[in-house]
């Protein structure tokens, strides 16, 4: 939960631990565990879109951002205007952090019940999807490893 908060908030957190861990745990133990990431990927997306908020009422004509970051707010804005839950479902397989996508969320006014049942239909569908290609690959090494080798 606490990776899932921060990717989505001011730090693009490595996930990928999730994915492992989703992958290991059966059944039930899996709901709870995606329910919790999802949960904090819900206050980070709730946080990073405070701050994006603050950042634009603080400088209401434009919100300055440091070079390195300008050429993914500009896309990530783009998006939210044309589609926001497409931009929203999508963020979890592009190569934007997705706290970008919840800052400009906040500076560009886009509602935040918007912001928060996207990101969290975006990181669910990132989640499963990944810990599933995990999972099929651990069975492969599982078999393999199982299967004596020809001599």
């Amino acid at each position: 939960m606490p990776a899932a908060a921060l990717e989505a908030s001011v730090f693009p957190a490595p996930t990928e631990v999730i994915f492992l861990a989703c992958a290991a745990v059966p059944g039930q133990r899996l709901s709870r565990l995606l329910g919790l990431t999802l949960l904090g990927a819900a206050f980070g997306s709730w946080a990073g879109w405070s701050l994006g908020e603050a950042l634009a009422a603080a400088a209401p004509s434009a919100v300055v951002w440091p070079d390195a970051v300008r050429p993914y707010i500009t896309q990530v804005a783009a998006a939210y205007r044309q589609h926001p839950f497409v931009a929203l479902g999508t963020s979890g397989f592009t190569p934007i952090p997705f706290a970008a996508y919840t800052v400009v969320a906040g500076s560009t006014a886009m509602p935040l019940p918007t912001l928060l049942v996207g990101a969290v239909l975006g990181r669910a569908a990132k989640y499963l999807v990944l810990s599933g290609v995990v999972a099929a690959l651990w069975q492969l090494v599982r078999r393999r490893r199982a299967t004596p080798p020809a001599t």
